[in-house]
């Protein structure tokens, strides 16, 4: 019995293993990306849609607060030019546009 379970064990660690590895491997292409787009002095429409396409939910309308750490949201911002105060500003009125249309 213990050798069973031993061998089930093990065939989850290496399940999971592949997992995290092609997990690691997306998430070193998308630095790579993000690295590319820094670079660059103009962008164009399609880097600016690769650019959203790295965030958590392919917009910063979704994105959190400055409060929170997010590196993807911080390099996006970065990418597009956007400063922090700026991007504050815009989630500001946000809010102050979601709360005149709560009746």
């Amino acid at each position: 019995m213990k050798a069973k379970l031993i061998q089930e064990i093990e065939r989850q660690i290496e399940a999971y293993t592949k997992i995290k590895e092609e997990e690691i491997r997306g998430t070193i292409e998308k630095w790579k990306k993000m690295v590319n787009l820094l670079k660059k002095d103009k962008l164009s429409e399609e880097d600016i849609e690769e650019a959203f396409g790295m965030l958590c939910f392919k917009s910063l309308a979704y994105c959190c607060g400055l409060e929170k750490k997010c590196p993807y949201r911080d390099t996006v911002l970065a990418i597009l030019g956007i400063t922090e105060e700026e991007y504050l500003e815009v989630k500001k009125k946000a809010d102050e546009m979601f709360r005149k249309i709560i009746r």
